[in-house]
């Protein structure tokens, strides 16, 4: 894990990242972001009615690129991303959710079973991450002492700052949690922190898009009572897993 350097980009570039994996430590300056709020209707009345966009500095990204594909390639080949995320995987679609889902309804509707389907949705989800449990579930699952503190250097020192029209700015505020957002390694993190939610389930079946996550159960119309005791089950425990880990369930949009 990180131990290749790479050679595509101008010399000094290059050589600045070679020395950041060669020592495990993310440039301070990388490390701040701006916040650019960008409206999602026509007129904005509340804080909710923007989606808050991050740029981050764009060397940044060439950094970010060499370490993406190293731990994508670790996780993979050591399936620790469950079949059931198909959120930010090569082959992996919101199209192919959809249809392992479908296909698992039309199935039990032809075995003359009815299925019960919740959709959950968590409240800032790649904001919430808390890095010392990040860092401890990355060395878990095999991540070398070297690699450990180049993450821990790549999440820990941000800041970042609100631009509105492009003049007015405001002072830096540190970031104490969350996967940096407009980033390349932030999705991979976060998949990662949340791969063994799956683990938690009982009784449904579970799949997986990010933070957007189904659960659903099959079962025969006449035993409705215990599959609904089942599935508030399930339930609780993903609630459980979430207070434990600071993710957010969003009720209104569950």
């Amino acid at each position: 894990m990180l131990k290749y350097s790479i050679s595509a980009t101008a010399p000094h570039i290059t050589h600045i990242i070679n020395c950041c994996i060669e020592v495990g430590y993310y440039p301070s300056l990388w490390k701040y972001a701006l916040i650019k709020p960008l409206p999602k209707i026509s007129i904005p009345s509340v804080y909710n009615d923007l989606r808050p966009i991050s740029i981050l500095p764009a060397l940044s990204k060439v950094l970010e690129k060499v370490i993406y594909l190293q731990l994508y390639e670790f996780v993979i080949s050591n399936q620790i991303i469950p079949e059931s995320q198909s959120g930010f995987r090569r082959g992996y679609s919101t199209t192919l959710l959809l249809l392992n889902v479908s296909d698992d309804i039309i199935r039990s509707l032809d075995a003359g079973l009815a299925t019960a389907l919740v959709f959950l949705d968590f409240s800032k989800a790649f904001d919430t991450i808390d890095h010392c449990l990040l860092l401890a579930k990355l060395r878990y699952y095999g991540i070398n002492q070297l690699g450990c503190r180049l993450f821990k250097s790549y999440l820990q020192g941000r800041y970042q700052c609100v631009v509105v029209d492009n003049s007015s700015y405001s002072d830096f505020q540190p970031v104490t949690s969350g996967v940096p957002q407009g980033s390349i390694l932030g999705p991979l993190l976060f998949i990662i922190y949340t791969s063994d939610i799956f683990k938690t389930i009982t009784y449904c079946k579970i799949q997986g898009y990010a933070d957007d996550t189904q659960l659903y159960l099959s079962f025969d119309p006449r035993f409705i009572n215990t599959a609904s005791a089942y599935i508030n089950q399930d339930l609780e425990n993903i609630q459980k897993y979430s207070f434990n880990h600071n993710l957010n369930l969003n009720p209104d949009k569950c």
